[in-house]
Order: structure tokens, then C-alpha cells, then sequence
């Protein structure tokens, strides 16, 4: 049996874990067990308990970015999570448009109509992106002093923004999560970009976008663990989840069916 060490979907604190709570429902129905608890140190104690073998890298954690990867780093398979994995090289033609990388200093310096977020994922908990019109939609972004890394991207103008869920180089759904619901995407787009992401992990969410233009355009590519599910089937999303989960431990994916 698969122990699932579940960030508490209820009591985290401003920020619940919805995608957590999907994916507990996905794994109980599949017969494993889950274990909530209200912090990495909780998880980490677990260590001590006779209920779980937490040193066995088949028992997945499942919440926050932060938490699943405290759980990667006590296995000693952190160093698997790609870097850079928000825009593949082999995907910018589906961008259309330039995205590079700067910092937050030479952003607030030069004040560039831009959209821009942190590289850094844990970053991105204090703000996911934003546009910059100029120096007010900086404050409070200078977190604790630090010149962090951004991507850049040219602004575009979406109408409806889509996350598609792919495991195993197969789309489990399409979810749309912004915009006129009256709008869809080019679904050949999208199956011709996941075609081309060769270096794609065995499970990922990729996110699209319709413009005002009516070009489909990939925005972001989203590592397959963490997650928000956007509505996906609570047994898709558990699957999805321990798909990832057995790739970067090198475990086997009992859940493939």
C-alpha cells in the first residue's frame, strides 16, 4: 500500500490546498492511504511513527511546492526537478513572442511595459506574475531585499487561458481557468507542441492561451506535481501526481492503469 503524506487541505493557513484535496480523494479511492498533516516538520516526524515507513520513496507528498520538495530533498531526489522548465527551448515557436531573463533590480531601474515573474518557484508564492506599467506594480515585490532572478516575457493579450493536463504524452483534459468561456483553443496547436516537448517529463500541465488576434499561444509549462487542478477528475489528478512522483524517485508507477 502507498502511504500519501497530504498537506492538510483545510488547515493551511491563507492558502488551502485544493489541488491537495483532489488528489487525497483520487488516492483513497485507489486504495492507499493518507496521512494529513499541517507542516513540513509534522511530515517530517513521521520519521519516528510506526504507522508509515517514511524512508521509503514510494510514499508521496502531496501539497505545496515547498512540501513536496522537502519531502524530494530528506530522499535525496531533489536534484531531479528540471531548472528553467518554464519555457522549453524545442516550444518557443508556440510563445509567439521574446521571453528572457533579468532581475528585479534592473526591472524596477528600467520600468519596461513587460510581463514578468520569479524564476524561482517558492518565490512565486508572494506573487505568480504581473504586468509592469510603471513603479506602483512594484511595491512590496522586493522580497526581503533580495535581487532575485524574473522572467520577462512581451506582453500579449489573452482572451481565455486553458491548462492542459498530459501524462504519459497524453492529454487527460483541458480546463479552462480564465476568460470568455465562449472561446476554445486550437486543439492542433496544442497536440502539435506536445508532440514537439521531447525533453517532457512522463507528467506535466501546459498552459495555453487564446488572443485577441484568435492565435493559440503556449504561455507556461507547469512540472507535475503541485498542481492546481482547475476542476480535473480527482483520479486523473492523483494519477498524474504519482506519475511525476515515480519518475523523479525512480520508483515504479503502481497507479499506470
Amino acid at each position: 500500500m502507498i502511504d500519501v503524506y497530504v498537506l492538510n487541505p483545510i488547515n493551511v493557513a491563507n492558502r488551502p490546498q485544493l489541488g491537495a484535496f483532489t488528489a487525497m480523494k483520487g488516492f483513497e479511492f485507489m486504495g492507499a492511504k493518507n496521512m494529513l498533516v499541517d507542516s513540513i516538520a509534522e511530515m517530517k516526524a513521521l520519521k519516528n511513527s510506526k504507522e508509515t515507513d517514511f524512508d521509503n520513496k514510494e510514499n508521496i507528498a502531496v501539497g505545496g511546492i515547498g512540501f513536496v520538495k522537502s519531502r524530494l530533498e530528506y530522499l535525496g531526489y531533489l536534484h531531479k526537478l528540471q531548472t528553467g522548465f518554464d519555457y522549453p527551448k524545442e516550444l518557443r515557436n508556440y510563445l509567439g513572442r521574446e521571453i528572457w531573463t533579468s532581475t528585479i533590480d534592473e526591472v524596477s531601474q528600467t520600468l519596461p511595459n513587460i510581463f514578468i515573474k520569479p524564476k524561482d518557484e517558492i518565490k512565486q508564492k508572494f506573487f505568480t506574475g504581473l504586468v509592469i506599467n510603471s513603479s506602483k506594480d512594484l511595491i512590496g515585490k522586493g522580497i526581503q531585499g533580495e535581487n532575485y532572478e524574473v522572467w520577462c516575457s512581451e506582453l500579449i493579450h489573452p482572451i481565455a487561458e486553458f491548462r492542459v493536463f498530459v501524462r504519459y504524452n497524453e492529454i487527460l483534459d483541458v480546463r479552462q481557468y480564465n476568460g470568455d468561456y465562449t472561446v476554445n483553443p486550437d486543439y492542433k496547436v496544442i497536440q502539435n507542441c506536445i508532440r514537439d516537448f521531447r525533453s517532457a517529463p512522463r507528467a506535466y500541465g501546459i498552459d495555453f492561451c487564446v488572443t485577441k488576434e484568435r492565435k493559440t499561444l503556449l504561455l507556461e509549462v507547469n512540472d507535475g506535481f503541485s498542481l492546481g487542478d482547475y476542476g480535473l477528475n480527482f483520479l486523473k489528478y492523483a494519477k498524474l501526481n504519482y506519475t511525476r512522483w515515480s519518475e523523479l524517485v525512480e520508483c515504479k508507477d503502481y497507479f499506470k492503469f
